[in-house]
């Protein structure tokens, strides 16, 4: 019995691979944000007006 205790106290103490699993979690993250952001169309819009306006004030119109 002891034994058992001591494996389930070693498997619960072990930190092998949660430094991994917590980058692909990140990770994760950022990619369901990116597709969200992607999908939506709206920071598209918005980044091309940015553009729009940023190059109207560098290029006036003669």
């Amino acid at each position: 019995m002891e034994s058992i205790m001591k494996k389930f106290k070693s498997f619960f103490y072990d930190e092998k691979g949660a430094e991994t699993a917590e980058w692909a979690l990140i990770v994760g993250i950022l990619v369901v944000i990116a597709v969200a952001v992607y999908r939506e169309g709206g920071l598209t819009a918005a980044l091309q007006a940015a553009m729009a306006s940023i190059n109207a004030a560098i290029n006036p119109a003669p």
